[in-house]
């Protein structure tokens, strides 16, 4: 858990989700923690370069297939 998520539009639901984390320092810590967690799993330079490499394969084998 590294968000809150709210229902578009609803201002009382935003207050509630920012005023729970207002209180809860154990709770703002834990959803930092995961949330740096899942920017170095999924977001990283190296998983990057991965996703990227992954498809420029995919297009030249839909290109290599097509000849």
């Amino acid at each position: 858990e590294c968000g809150m998520l709210v229902p578009p539009g609803d201002p009382a639901a935003l207050k509630a989700a920012v005023m729970r984390l207002l209180r809860s320092k154990t709770l703002r810590e834990k959803m930092g923690r995961n949330g740096r967690k899942r920017v170095v799993e999924n977001f990283s330079w190296q998983i990057a370069a991965e996703n990227t490499l992954a498809v420029y394969r995919d297009v030249i084998r839909k290109y290599r297939s097509r000849r």
